[in-house]
């Protein structure tokens, strides 16, 4: 959003004071990006607060109007615009099918992903509350959803030539976030830590190699290309016709209106 303001919005509506744009992150947990380390934690907040994001650490929305915002602490934001991005939570299917359900609705599934008393019936992705062999529940992420899909087809496969079920295992591939334009974090299985442009190109080459066809990579490879080079976006609304600072003959009244 940030960059959005600096490098898009400020080409496009040049009669707005772009200045006064405010772009404020509210964390009601202590640190950002809670599931990675200290090093990359500190690292997307100096990112963040380099491009002008105002963050709140430990601190949650208490009241929302349609025109503010009123946090815990007592600060009230004057806003129109609110990005809600507080925690996941399963589908309505869950509560409908009537089955035991865990953290954010999602439904208890035995090891192998079946449903308890229902053993045809499994349960994989971010609507399943699956332990994840740590203690822990399984996080509501691409890699366990494809994984945990494999192996559930594996499982009903032996359960056709009535051999035993396995337990699933989930193996963590690592974790990335971007936080802007050659910024982003990455943490591997081996311990291996990435940040800035190196963990954004990784980011990137990752999404391109879960992307199906070979078309599909190409183009969007080059719409990347070419955004990267010149902050261009298809889309445009035009509101309003204005005089532009190089505009040599402005437009009459009668072509505004």
């Amino acid at each position: 959003l940030a960059e959005l303001i600096d490098k898009v919005l400020r080409e496009d509506f040049h009669d707005l004071d772009i200045s006064r744009a405010r772009v404020m992150l509210v964390e009601q947990a202590p640190q950002l990006l809670t599931p990675f380390s200290g090093r990359s934690q500190r690292y997307a907040r100096r990112e963040l607060e380099r491009h002008g994001v105002e963050i709140r650490l430990g601190t949650a929305v208490k009241r929302v109007t349609e025109d503010e915002i009123e946090l815990d602490d007592g600060e009230v934001i004057p806003t129109r615009a609110l990005v809600w991005a507080a925690g996941v939570k399963a589908g309505g299917l869950a509560e409908k099918l009537g089955l035991p359900t865990g953290r954010g609705g999602r439904v208890t599934v035995e090891p192998d992903l079946s449903v308890q008393d229902h053993p045809n019936v499994f349960v994989v992705g971010d609507i399943a509350d699956a332990p994840d062999g740590k203690g822990e529940r399984m996080p509501q992420l691409a890699q366990p959803a494809i994984q945990g899909g494999k192996h559930a087809a594996e499982q009903i496969v032996r359960t056709i030539h009535r051999t035993p079920r396995t337990h699933f295992r989930y193996f963590d591939k690592g974790t990335m976030a971007t936080i802007g334009r050659k910024s982003a974090v990455a943490e591997l299985p081996n311990g291996t830590k990435l940040t800035g442009a190196l963990a954004w190109v990784a980011w990137l080459m990752l999404h391109l190699l879960y992307l199906l066809g070979v078309r599909n990579r190409i183009s969007v490879l080059f719409n990347w290309a070419w955004n990267y080079l010149t902050w261009d976006r298809g889309p445009r609304l035009i509101l309003r016709p204005e005089d532009l600072p190089q505009t040599a003959h402005p437009l009459s009244d009668l072509e505004r209106r």
